[in-house]
Protein backbone atom coordinates (compact mmCIF):
# COMPACT_ATOMS: atom_id res chain seq x y z
CA UNK A 1 0.00 0.00 0.00
CA UNK A 2 0.97 3.63 -0.37
CA UNK A 3 0.01 7.03 0.99
CA UNK A 4 0.45 10.48 -0.53
CA UNK A 5 0.49 13.87 1.22
CA UNK A 6 0.68 17.39 -0.18
CA UNK A 7 -1.13 20.70 -0.56
CA UNK A 8 -3.91 21.64 -3.00
CA UNK A 9 -3.65 25.35 -3.82
CA UNK A 10 -4.42 27.78 -6.62
CA UNK A 11 -1.78 29.50 -8.78
CA UNK A 12 -1.20 32.04 -5.99
CA UNK A 13 -0.43 29.17 -3.57
CA UNK A 14 -3.64 29.91 -1.67
CA UNK A 15 -5.86 27.00 -0.53
CA UNK A 16 -9.30 26.54 -2.05
CA UNK A 17 -10.91 27.36 1.34
CA UNK A 18 -14.70 27.48 1.07
CA UNK A 19 -14.68 26.29 -2.54
CA UNK A 20 -15.50 22.62 -1.79
CA UNK A 21 -12.25 21.16 -3.15
CA UNK A 22 -12.02 17.44 -3.84
CA UNK A 23 -9.07 15.40 -5.01
CA UNK A 24 -9.23 11.86 -6.39
CA UNK A 25 -6.84 9.22 -7.70
CA UNK A 26 -8.40 7.22 -10.54
CA UNK A 27 -6.71 3.98 -11.69
CA UNK A 28 -6.23 3.69 -15.46
CA UNK A 29 -7.65 0.14 -15.71
CA UNK A 30 -8.54 -2.90 -13.65
CA UNK A 31 -5.57 -4.87 -12.33
CA UNK A 32 -4.71 -7.81 -10.12
CA UNK A 33 -2.65 -8.05 -6.95
CA UNK A 34 -2.18 -10.81 -4.40
CA UNK A 35 -5.23 -12.80 -5.56
CA UNK A 36 -7.40 -9.65 -5.70
CA UNK A 37 -9.02 -7.98 -8.68
CA UNK A 38 -8.74 -4.20 -8.39
CA UNK A 39 -11.40 -2.23 -10.21
CA UNK A 40 -11.14 1.35 -11.43
CA UNK A 41 -12.92 2.94 -8.47
CA UNK A 42 -11.45 6.26 -7.42
CA UNK A 43 -9.64 6.91 -4.16
CA UNK A 44 -10.65 10.16 -2.43
CA UNK A 45 -8.25 12.36 -0.48
CA UNK A 46 -8.89 13.87 2.92
CA UNK A 47 -8.43 17.65 2.50
CA UNK A 48 -8.03 20.26 5.23
CA UNK A 49 -10.08 23.15 3.85
CA UNK A 50 -8.20 25.96 5.61
CA UNK A 51 -4.68 24.96 4.49
CA UNK A 52 -5.25 22.76 1.43
CA UNK A 53 -3.29 19.91 3.05
CA UNK A 54 -4.36 16.59 1.55
CA UNK A 55 -3.69 12.93 2.27
CA UNK A 56 -4.45 9.81 0.27
CA UNK A 57 -4.34 6.72 2.47
CA UNK A 58 -4.40 3.04 1.53
CA UNK A 59 -3.65 3.50 -2.17
CA UNK A 60 -2.92 0.23 -3.96
CA UNK A 61 0.74 0.58 -4.93
CA UNK A 62 1.48 0.49 -8.65
CA UNK A 63 4.46 -1.79 -8.12
CA UNK A 64 2.23 -4.51 -6.65
CA UNK A 65 -0.28 -4.77 -9.53
CA UNK A 66 -0.35 -6.65 -12.82
CA UNK A 67 -0.33 -4.71 -15.08
CA UNK A 68 1.31 -1.74 -13.37
CA UNK A 69 -1.43 0.66 -12.30
CA UNK A 70 -1.11 4.27 -13.37
CA UNK A 71 -3.32 6.89 -11.77
CA UNK A 72 -4.89 10.16 -12.84
CA UNK A 73 -5.10 12.74 -10.06
CA UNK A 74 -8.24 14.83 -10.59
CA UNK A 75 -9.14 18.03 -8.71
CA UNK A 76 -12.67 19.42 -8.57
CA UNK A 77 -13.92 22.59 -6.89
CA UNK A 78 -16.75 25.12 -6.99
CA UNK A 79 -19.32 22.45 -7.98
CA UNK A 80 -18.25 21.99 -11.57
CA UNK A 81 -14.64 23.12 -12.05
CA UNK A 82 -12.40 20.15 -12.84
CA UNK A 83 -8.77 19.57 -13.78
CA UNK A 84 -6.70 16.43 -14.32
CA UNK A 85 -3.63 17.48 -12.33
CA UNK A 86 -1.45 14.65 -13.59
CA UNK A 87 -2.02 11.48 -15.61
CA UNK A 88 0.11 8.35 -15.74
CA UNK A 89 1.16 8.72 -12.11
CA UNK A 90 2.99 5.65 -10.81
CA UNK A 91 2.58 5.20 -7.04
CA UNK A 92 5.21 2.85 -5.58
CA UNK A 93 4.77 1.33 -2.12
CA UNK A 94 5.53 3.64 0.80
CA UNK A 95 4.69 7.05 2.16
CA UNK A 96 5.18 9.87 -0.34
CA UNK A 97 5.00 13.61 -0.42
CA UNK A 98 3.42 14.64 -3.72
CA UNK A 99 6.45 16.41 -5.26
CA UNK A 100 8.79 13.48 -4.62
CA UNK A 101 6.19 11.11 -6.05
CA UNK A 102 5.88 13.17 -9.25
CA UNK A 103 9.65 13.18 -9.67
CA UNK A 104 9.86 9.42 -9.04
CA UNK A 105 7.00 8.77 -11.45
CA UNK A 106 8.57 10.93 -14.16
CA UNK A 107 11.85 9.00 -13.97
CA UNK A 108 9.93 5.77 -14.50
CA UNK A 109 7.98 7.01 -17.52
CA UNK A 110 10.20 8.44 -20.28
CA UNK A 111 8.34 10.68 -22.70
CA UNK A 112 6.11 12.24 -20.04
CA UNK A 113 4.92 15.82 -20.49
CA UNK A 114 4.40 17.56 -17.14
CA UNK A 115 3.41 21.02 -16.04
CA UNK A 116 3.60 22.88 -12.78
CA UNK A 117 4.22 26.20 -11.06
CA UNK A 118 7.88 27.21 -11.26
CA UNK A 119 10.94 25.47 -12.63
CA UNK A 120 11.01 21.66 -12.62
CA UNK A 121 12.84 19.74 -9.90
CA UNK A 122 16.46 19.07 -10.86
CA UNK A 123 15.85 15.32 -10.52
CA UNK A 124 13.49 15.13 -13.52
CA UNK A 125 14.91 13.38 -16.58
CA UNK A 126 13.31 12.31 -19.86
CA UNK A 127 10.46 14.76 -19.26
CA UNK A 128 9.16 17.78 -21.13
CA UNK A 129 8.10 20.23 -18.42
CA UNK A 130 5.98 23.37 -18.81
CA UNK A 131 6.09 26.10 -16.14
CA UNK A 132 2.60 27.63 -16.07
CA UNK A 133 3.21 30.06 -13.18
CA UNK A 134 3.49 33.21 -15.30
CA UNK A 135 1.45 34.80 -18.06
CA UNK A 136 3.57 33.03 -20.69
CA UNK A 137 4.32 29.31 -20.26
CA UNK A 138 8.00 28.30 -20.24
CA UNK A 139 9.05 24.97 -21.78
CA UNK A 140 11.93 22.99 -20.25
CA UNK A 141 13.43 20.23 -22.40
CA UNK A 142 15.09 17.20 -20.78
CA UNK A 143 18.50 18.10 -19.39
CA UNK A 144 19.89 14.75 -20.54
CA UNK A 145 19.04 15.54 -24.16
CA UNK A 146 16.42 12.96 -25.01
CA UNK A 147 13.00 11.59 -24.33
Amino acid sequence: MASIAGFLTDAGLEPFAGRFPQLQLIPDRPAATDQHVILTARVDAAITDATGAFTFSDVVASDTTIPVTRYTMRATWDAGQELDVITGLVVPSGDWNFSDLVAASAKATPGTVMYGFGAPPASLTNVLYIDISGSNPVLYAPSNGGI
